[in-house]
């Protein structure tokens, strides 16, 4: 991961000579050094942080590149300082893009103002204490320097084993929050958390890119262009290469920048979970080295030490990739990871008719109905009656903003209201799919800080990179499905770059057998950890529901294992705490 800061923002400005002993702890660790110590905040950071200066009232920490640059930024001039602090912060999100966080402190804010950018990219969380707040990528920071308690939080297990896949601001640990992409922080507003960036401006039919070789044009101009300041910003990244289309994207996008890289797959005993001869075309194509590994089948997801973390880390049916992707980076050197993971989500992969509903509610010429019609149909091999039928019936239900669930877990558990996010915040008018395009989006944010193969080192995305993002985002549902292809415009803006079997592809590897075999190797254990642990104390899991479950012995009829493993991942997060 990124080396670590801590920031304090005061909320008085009149210097003291003596720290508050929560501040004092939080700057006075070894392994960070003082940056910064202005009226307004005080700023500490491990060694190769990037922070740049923003004039004398400001900072940027993190990895901050200009609009149009792939080389990553390391001044700001007078002019642009000024123009940063004149929008209150608007500046940088409109004209710069990375993993990066500003601090900004003048007279005119108000206050101090925090602002992230509006990737993924740097989380950072923040808790207030002693009449301070106080930010840090590090979360267990907080935690040792005494602003909160570390016990896990019931409330925001039920939150996530009810809501699966929704990640708001709420973490693990009571007193700690995360502020979100795009989000701005203002102790002394009216509204201390306001978005500067927000997908929804993105989405509207003011924005949209219906011309079909534009809309290809911008996605692999934007694609190279953010996978190459990614890379470029590594010394030895290593990629990690499915063979389906996105990881084969960023690995085309390497060749055609020039970019040394290494990728390195895997493979379980099951078939379906083997895509080496994929990752071997694409690695022969690009001329990467690949380097293959074997993940055991029997291999125990309970087993091994769990750091604590703010959020439950790597999920139990995983836990064997991380570990083999970790021990080959550490084999070649590698000093990050690169990952595909967010094409499907950004490239609009969605399942369902709303491409459809969406060409219809267009104020575009009506032409592209009934192809759009067609091309759903020729992608989910179904007829055109059985697609218009879809689209009606999701015409007429009006669909939950995010699913809900309430398997394996008790009544009074699942009764907990979904947490609000700036992104559920639908505009009137939305067009379905283009909703259906948001939170996919969304959705991924629950999974890139996950994995424990990010704590050794920095894990990027570079498909979810803001001007890639923005870009996707402005192109219509109906333009992603065309030709009958899912990712149609992506496979064009490559189809110059990838093998023929990759653009051809309509499969991608699965981990279903894996997963079952996982768990009827481990049923026992996860029976006796779900009834005689911490979820079935606090009476969150339905021991009932479960023991019942799990006192078949055979093979699964349906994904309620799976359901278990989400369980079982909460189970072993919340017990690192308690340990």
């Amino acid at each position: 991961m990124m080396p670590d800061f801590v920031l304090t923002v005061t909320r008085t400005r009149h210097a003291s000579a003596a720290l508050p002993a929560i501040t004092a702890a939080l700057h006075g660790d070894s392994t960070l050094s003082l940056h910064a110590s202005a009226p307004g905040y005080r700023l500490s950071a491990a060694p190769r942080l990037p922070i740049l200066p923003l004039g004398r009232s400001g900072h940027v920490i993190g990895t901050i590149f200009a609009r149009g640059s792939q080389t990553r930024k390391t001044t700001f001039t007078n002019a642009e300082v000024a123009a940063i602090h004149a929008s209150r912060g608007h500046w940088l999100v409109d004209h710069c893009w990375g993993g990066w966080l500003a601090i900004l402190d003048d007279d005119s804010l108000d206050g101090t103002a925090i602002i992230r950018d509006a990737s993924p990219a740097l989380p950072v969380f923040y808790a207030a204490a002693e009449g301070h707040d106080h930010f840090t990528n590090a979360g267990h920071r907080l935690i040792s320097a005494g602003v909160a308690r570390p016990v896990p939080d019931p409330d925001y297990a039920r939150q996530i084993l009810a809501w699966p896949g929704l990640q708001t601001a709420r973490v693990g640990i009571r007193g700690i929050s995360e502020l979100l992409p795009g989000q701005r922080f203002r102790r002394a507003a009216d509204t201390p958390i306001t978005s500067l960036w927000s997908p929804w401006n993105f989405t509207g039919a003011d924005q949209a890119i219906t011309d079909r070789a534009t809309a290809i044009d911008l996605v692999r101009r934007e694609t190279l262009a953010c996978v190459a300041a990614w890379a470029r910003y590594c010394e030895k990244p290593l990629l990690e290469l499915s063979g389906g289309l996105d990881s084969s994207i960023i690995a085309a996008a390497l060749r055609q920048g020039r970019i040394a890289a290494d990728a390195v797959t895997f493979a379980t005993a099951a078939r379906d979970g083997d895509e080496r001869h994929f990752a071997r075309i694409v690695a022969g194509h690009t001329g990467l080295a690949l380097h293959e590994a074997t993940i055991s089948q029997g291999a125990s997801p309970l087993t091994g030490t769990r750091t604590p973390t703010l959020r439950p880390g790597t999920h139990p049916t995983l836990s064997g990739i991380d570990a083999v992707f970790s021990k080959h980076a550490n084999a070649i050197g590698a000093d990050a990871f690169l990952s595909g993971t967010g094409g499907d989500n950004i490239f609009c992969y969605i399942s369902t008719a709303s491409p459809l509903l969406d060409v219809i509610g267009s104020p575009r010429p009506r032409s592209p109905i009934l192809w759009t019609l067609q091309d759903l149909a020729r992608l989910h091999e179904t007829t055109a009656w059985h697609v218009a039928r879809s689209a009606w019936r999701r015409a007429r239900r009006r669909a939950p903003l995010w699913r809900h669930a309430d398997d394996m877990i008790t009544a009074d558990a699942a009764a907990i209201d979904r947490d609000p996010h700036p992104w559920l915040d639908v505009p009137t008018g939305t067009l379905p799919g283009k909703l259906d395009h948001v939170r996919a989006l969304l959705r991924i944010q629950a999974v890139l800080h996950t994995n424990d193969r990010s704590t050794a080192r920095p894990m990027h995305y570079p498909l979810l990179s803001q001007p890639l993002v923005e870009a996707c985002l402005r192109i219509p549902t109906w333009r992603w499905i065309e030709n009958g292809r899912d990712r149609s415009v992506a496979r064009a803006a490559f189809d110059d770059l990838l093998p023929e079997a990759v653009l051809a592809r309509r499969t991608k590897g699965r981990l279903e057998h894996q997963s079952m075999q996982l768990y009827l190797a481990n049923r026992e254990a996860i029976r006796d950890l779900l009834l005689t642990g911490w979820l079935a104390a606090q009476d969150i899991a339905d021991r009932r529901v479960i023991e019942r479950y799990t006192a078949d012995d055979s093979p699964p009829r349906d994904d309620g294992y799976y359901r278990l493993f989400d369980l079982v991942g909460v189970e072993l997060w919340a017990r690192a705490w308690l340990d």
